[in-house]
């Protein structure tokens, strides 16, 4: 059986649980789409959210130096596929 260091672990344990994390906000932001809310305040929420938990964790600068590398990076980010997920109407029947 192949052994693991303590770093190797910790990191896996990490990675599970940005994983887990991850799962569970695109879950209750798809269930706050599917209720009818806005997809840009959804969206705008999300981003008020980490910004604002980014600043309690963080100098402003490391904030600063962070979104500049998410700037950087935005090309490699790709959108969801919205395909499949349907909507719920907002025709007045």
């Amino acid at each position: 059986m192949e052994e693991r260091s303590q770093t190797d672990m910790v990191s896996i344990d990490k990675d599970f649980l940005a994983e887990e994390v991850h799962s569970k906000l695109i879950d209750y932001a798809g269930k706050l789409l599917m209720e009818g809310y806005e997809p840009g305040l959804v969206c705008s929420t999300l981003i008020a959210v980490a910004l604002r938990s980014y600043m309690t964790l963080m100098s402003k600068e490391d904030v600063l130096l962070l979104l500049g590398h998410i700037i950087e990076d935005i090309d490699k980010v790709k959108p969801y596929d919205l395909s499949n997920l349907r909507m719920p109407s907002t025709e007045v029947h």
